[in-house]
């Protein structure tokens, strides 16, 4: 009688510990994800910057991270649809037939004719009269993204991997 009794408390002693381990895992899960978001959006800002001649904060703004939660162990990276106004563009250059603006890092200049600057806004007429003028708009970080997403997967592996193997091991030290 006396070792049903000792093994019934043992194993329900082990079955705290093995619940406490899991829970110390998963709060270390979500916290390496979560860490591993914030560096590869880092990585995606630096590198749509290499294409993007734009500053760091407006890339920043445009990419959101989804966070993981115990009851979800994923966290997101997404990008919105949303073209870059013109004057977000570092390279704005009045000249006498327009705007120069250089948009990406990897090509020439872009001129457009008749473009004029007003309250920070860069606009065109869309005929010979005065007004309907329209706001002018050059490529959209998403399609940046988009194409750098491979690259991006690869800068995450090993910082994931990393994060993970602190993160758990920090969480079982406790």
């Amino acid at each position: 009688m006396i070792r049903a009794l000792s093994i019934g408390v043992v194993s329900r002693a082990l079955e705290k510990e093995i619940k406490r381990h899991a829970r110390a895992i998963q709060v270390g899960s979500v916290r390496a994800l979560n860490k591993t978001a914030v560096s590869v959006r880092a990585a995606a800002s630096k590198e749509i910057r290499g294409t993007l001649n734009v500053k760091a904060a407006f890339v920043k703004k445009s990419l959101r991270i989804k966070r993981a939660r115990r009851g979800a162990l994923k966290s997101e990276i997404s990008s919105i649809h949303q073209s870059i106004p013109l004057n977000q563009f570092s390279g704005v250059r009045p000249t006498k037939k327009g705007l120069s603006v250089k948009m990406r890092k990897d090509k020439a200049r872009k001129l457009f004719n008749g473009a004029f600057i007003y309250q920070s806004v860069i606009f065109r007429r869309l005929s010979r009269s005065r007004l309907p003028i329209r706001p002018l708009y050059g490529p959209s970080v998403h399609a940046i993204f988009g194409e750098r997403i491979e690259r991006l997967v690869a800068i995450g592996d090993p910082i994931l991997e990393k994060n993970l193997n602190r993160e758990i091991a920090f969480a079982l030290s406790k």
